[in-house]
This record gives C-alpha cells, sequence and structure tokens, in this order.
C-alpha cells in the first residue's frame, strides 16, 4: 500500500513539473516567387500569390520575390523571472551564397511583442546572396532564452 502511495505521488510531481512550458520559438519560412504563383499545391500559389499581389508593378513583383520569415515566440515570461523585459532582442544569424561561411546577423528588439516578420527578398539577394542557412535566438542581455535554426545550420565551420 505504502509503495503505491509512494509511486502515485512521483506520478503527480512528474506531472506537476511538466505542465510548466518551455519557453517556445517557432520559424515559418515561406518561398515567395512568380513561380510558385503556377504550383500545384494550392496553398503555396495562394502564399505566393497573396504577397506578390501587393505590389501593382510587375517591377515591384520581382523584387518582392524571397525568402518570408515570420517568427512567433511564446513563455518567455516564465524564463525571465523578475528581470526586465526591456533588453529582449530577437537575433536571426545567417549565411548567404555572396558572403559564404560568414555569418550575418539581424536583430530586433521585441518588447511587447509576440510575433515579428521579415523579408529576405532581391535587394538583399542581389547584395548577399541567396540565403543558405540560418537561426533565430531570442535573447535577454546574454541569455538565449528560445532558439530555432534551419537544418543546414552549423556554428562553426
Amino acid at each position: 500500500m505504502f509503495m503505491l502511495r509512494l509511486i502515485s505521488v512521483g506520478a503527480f510531481l512528474v506531472l506537476v513539473s511538466c505542465s510548466q512550458s518551455l519557453p517556445v520559438l517557432k520559424v515559418k519560412q515561406d518561398r515567395i516567387s512568380q513561380e510558385h504563383t503556377k504550383s500545384e499545391d494550392k496553398m503555396v500559389a495562394f502564399a505566393s500569390d497573396n504577397e506578390l499581389k501587393k505590389h501593382l508593378h510587375p517591377r515591384d513583383r520581382s523584387s518582392a520575390e524571397g525568402e518570408y520569415f515570420t517568427f512567433i515566440w511564446d513563455n518567455l515570461e516564465q524564463e525571465l523571472e523578475g528581470q526586465s523585459s526591456s533588453d529582449l532582442q530577437l537575433v536571426f544569424y545567417y549565411r548567404a551564397t555572396k558572403t559564404r561561411s560568414k555569418v550575418l546577423k539581424e536583430v530586433w528588439n521585441i518588447q511587447g511583442l509576440k510575433q515579428l516578420e521579415f523579408a529576405y527578398t532581391q535587394k538583399w539577394i542581389e547584395d548577399k546572396g541567396e540565403l543558405l542557412s540560418w537561426k533565430a535566438q531570442i535573447k535577454s542581455g546574454k541569455q538565449t532564452l528560445a532558439e530555432q535554426q534551419s537544418y543546414l545550420w552549423k556554428d562553426s565551420y
């Protein structure tokens, strides 16, 4: 009887400890291009067509082609534990074809936000080349709270 109670108390403690959610960073990446508007996959075609329709002139449409990222995060409050959220940043590290193994980065202050969108379009592609790999981190000071990366990302070469 004692052993059964001990097991049930242990199971309860495991469930309670697992119920606390960890910080989550989700990254949605979409490739938008004229070519994708003709895709047999209706969701891909719709996403590309919808984004490109925002640009009226054909020249503007071609300059809007590229990689579109949506960063969504949640549950950062418990990780901060009373610290100020004024220094919350989303840091996007990436490598591109023209910069090769050099890691480039973009940084945004995300205090009070739950989502951010970023477009790596023709202007960036002409300057830095096609996107090869990326890593996104949410940071508070030097502490990393959440992280997501592409399949091809390596921290060092």
